[in-house]
């Protein structure tokens, strides 16, 4: 079964408009859930750090060094699915907190007067 089937559905905008506003700058053109950040360019060892951070301040979750690898952090689904693994979606609970409470991304902010 393919990786985005098997996310709650929650996150996937989030972490997506996180990307997208960060490091595309708005202008997400082609890309896909599912490609690689690392090798299509969008993504280097610091914009990692910055990504890592957003997800243990947005989501209240520690990130250890050993958990920073491609398999959780190098496309948008991975990040996702990694989200939800560490805040323990998959359980009964975890659902339940996903649906009350998943919050909203943070990012640049605009400020008009």
């Amino acid at each position: 079964m393919e990786l985005s089937n098997q996310l709650s559905g929650a996150y996937l905008p989030r972490v997506r408009a996180f990307i997208v506003e960060n490091f595309l700058f708005g202008e997400a053109g082609q890309f896909q859930d599912d490609d690689s950040l690392l090798d299509r360019g969008i993504i280097d060892s610091t914009g990692i750090l910055e990504l890592v951070s957003w997800i243990e301040a947005s989501y209240g979750v520690r990130i250890e060094d050993s958990e920073m690898l491609p398999e959780n952090l190098d496309a948008v689904v991975r990040i996702a699915a990694f989200v939800e693994r560490k805040l323990g979606v998959n359980t009964t609970e975890g659902r339940a907190l996903c649906l009350e409470q998943a919050p909203a991304p943070t990012g640049p902010s605009t400020v008009t007067t």
